[in-house]
């Protein structure tokens, strides 16, 4: 450290440090100054606090408990301990840092930041990796946005519906083991690929049995000419030598023009089924290839939308469609489903349960999600059960369980007004420990739920 000693007077005063308003300290930042009054950028005020106009460099550990406040580059190379405000316009680079607040252009870090909480305005292609597992989101209500090309590597699972406003691309196999509608798609291509393969054999031996008549008619067509043309030589020679006409001859003669007269029925009885059936033949074309267009427009419009948009198409040409037969075995689907007649059911129906989360201090129950959920009371609060998507006709039950270990801890639970309950009898949860309560709930319309409960199933 600096000495006075061996000085004279003149020369010690200049490596003195003074306040530039040659005072004491004050309530102002005040601008520290050597003995010759040149100013080294260095602010201090009496309550502590600091101002630094050039970069700064600390060799050891930085503790401060007021605001700290500097203009240029800050480099520390260890600790530093900030119990107030900082703000620096420069750069900042620490190996450690313990900040209640800052505020800084840049900043680099070469160890680990944990931050609890991080709000941020743009996040850029700078963050490579996300790793672990990450929710977007806290609540079912949320809106996620994503601009841009989405591309996933592994595989995505939805068990909600999902809309598509542009194209649905597929490049591989699209599976399904049922389809409303239709049924198992499997069995039902291999009933339409048999039944129009029937369809072919019995057009191409209609064909041949037509091609046989019209041979037979051509064949009786030649024939009749031919013996029109030996009546009419047969004349011709009659008029030439003046022979007389007899009775048996002329009895020849009617008999063979009855006998004509009958081919010549016969042959157009026979034409006129030639051309109805060349007719019921080109409609059984027409109807073969609008079969074969339609099977191949359906091959086409699934692979291109997907088993949940031919459900949709199917649902809105029902009438379209003949009964295919009962479904029998296990049936999934996905998404809504209508059905337009009554549904005999030979076996068990069961839904999926669904958890409520807590999210705020509420538990929203959506109900277009299934008729079965859970919901767990946190000890020692209180709990605002909502509800959304009432559906028209529908049955929803809840089971409700108190996590309290004792009973002085146990959870309470509140609801809207639009959810019903009888006269006397609102529903407050079992003060147990470990208490299980079930709701049931019944919708007639898409603003009320009427419920009733029965509380403390586990006793």
């Amino acid at each position: 450290m600096g000495s006075l000693s061996n000085l004279y007077i003149s020369q010690s005063y200049q490596g003195l440090l003074t306040f530039s308003t040659n005072s004491g300290s004050t309530s102002t930042l005040t601008e520290i100054s050597d003995g010759t009054g040149k100013g080294l950028g260095l602010y201090l005020n009496s309550s502590g606090s600091a101002s630094l106009s050039a970069d700064m460099y600390i060799g050891g550990d930085l503790t401060v408990s007021g605001t700290f406040d500097i203009e240029g580059a800050v480099v520390i190379r260890d600790n530093v301990y900030i119990t107030g405000s900082t703000y620096v316009s420069g750069d900042i680079s620490s190996s450690r840092m313990l900040a209640g607040e800052m505020t800084a252009s840049n900043m680099t870090i070469a160890g680990t930041l944990n931050v609890f909480k991080l709000n941020t305005t743009i996040e850029s292609s700078s963050v490579i990796f996300s790793s672990g597992s990450n929710i977007l989101g806290d609540s079912v209500l949320d809106t996620q946005i994503l601009n841009g090309t989405i591309i996933m590597s592994g595989s995505s699972s939805l068990t909600g519906s999902m809309g598509i406003t542009g194209n649905l691309n597929v490049l591989g196999d699209i599976s399904s083991s049922t389809l409303s509608g239709v049924g198992n798609v499997t069995l039902y291509s291999a009933s339409v690929n048999s039944r129009l393969s029937n369809l072919q054999l019995y057009t191409a031996s209609a064909e041949q049995k037509f091609l046989a008549i019209q041979t037979y008619t051509s064949s009786m067509n030649v024939y009749t000419a031919s013996v029109n043309n030996s009546l009419l030589l047969l004349q011709q020679f009659t008029a030439s030598v003046g022979l007389v006409t007899t009775a048996s001859y002329n009895a020849y003669t009617t008999s063979t023009n009855a006998r004509l007269n009958s081919i010549e029925i016969a042959t157009s009885s026979l034409q006129i089924f030639s051309a109805s059936a060349k007719i019921e033949l080109a409609n059984l074309e027409l109807t073969t290839a609008s079969l074969n267009s339609s099977v191949s427009n359906l091959n086409l419009f699934t692979a291109s939308n997907g088993i949940a948009s031919l459900n949709t198409y199917t649902s809105s040409n029902n009438t379209k469609w003949t009964t295919l037969g009962n479904l029998t075995g296990s049936y999934a689907t996905i998404g809504s489903n209508t059905f337009v007649a009554n549904q005999i059911i030979s076996g068990s129906l069961r839904a999926n349960v669904g958890v409520l989360t807590i999210a705020g201090g509420t538990a929203n129950m959506d109900c277009s999600l299934g008729n079965f959920f859970t919901l767990n009371l946190p000890a020692s609060s209180t709990t605002a059960l909502t509800a959304t998507n009432i559906q028209p006709g529908q049955t929803i039950s809840l089971k409700i369980k108190q996590l309290a270990t004792s009973a002085v801890a146990t959870g309470s639970l509140t609801y809207p007004s639009y959810i019903k309950f009888p006269q006397y009898g609102n529903y407050n949860p079992s003060p147990f420990s470990g208490a299980v309560d079930v709701l049931s709930f019944v919708a007639f319309d898409t603003t009320t739920l009427y419920a009733v409960n029965v509380r403390n199933m586990n006793y």
